[in-house]
């Protein structure tokens, strides 16, 4: 499993989850700390405050689960999909962002498509590659792998799951076994 840490994340967790955090702990410190056990009406209160910060939190963790298992979800589908191209998307991946050389793979994030040929629309459709830029050259368009697609590609090379091989001159690539 891959775990990344991001700031990015990391704060927008925390600012999601610290009120409730703060609640609950607010909540739970003047229970114990400030009530008066004999005053049955402000126990009830605090009571009920209490069990709101904790229904808060539990909500909290488990929309965090949920998110986690949807992400790994999409992740997954996306590794399928890379795997299970047609052989004409094959060709096509391969042709712009594979550099060959000795039997050796080399991931080149970006390439360029002519817009009158459409190609693109081919690898763009499966979410592998988005528009890199609006700027043209002779309708030529930048096209560059998503990072999922790159990150996928580059370790399914690294475990030989994408391969390739010299035969008569040419070279043929084996597309996960």
């Amino acid at each position: 499993m891959n775990f990344n840490l991001d700031l990015k994340e990391i704060l927008k967790f925390f600012t999601k989850i610290s009120f409730k955090i703060a609640f609950f702990i607010g909540i739970f410190i003047y229970k114990k700390c400030f009530t008066d056990q004999d005053n049955q009406i402000a126990n009830k209160v605090v009571n009920i405050l209490l069990i709101i910060a904790i229904i808060f939190l539990v909500d909290c963790i488990i929309d965090i689960i949920i998110s986690c298992i949807k992400n790994e979800k999409v992740i997954l589908d996306y590794k399928k999909s890379i795997k299970t191209l047609s052989k004409p998307q094959i060709e096509l991946l391969v042709a712009k962002y594979f550099d060959i050389e000795e039997e050796e793979i080399i991931i080149n994030p970006t390439a360029y498509f002519d817009i009158e040929a459409g190609q693109f629309q081919i690898l763009l459709s499966k979410g592998i590659i988005f528009q890199a830029s609006p700027i043209q050259g002779a309708f030529c368009f930048p096209f560059s792998l998503q990072d999922r697609a790159y990150k996928e590609l580059e370790n399914a090379i690294n475990k030989k799951r994408i391969v390739c091989r010299k035969q008569d001159n040419k070279y043929s690539v084996c597309w996960y076994g």
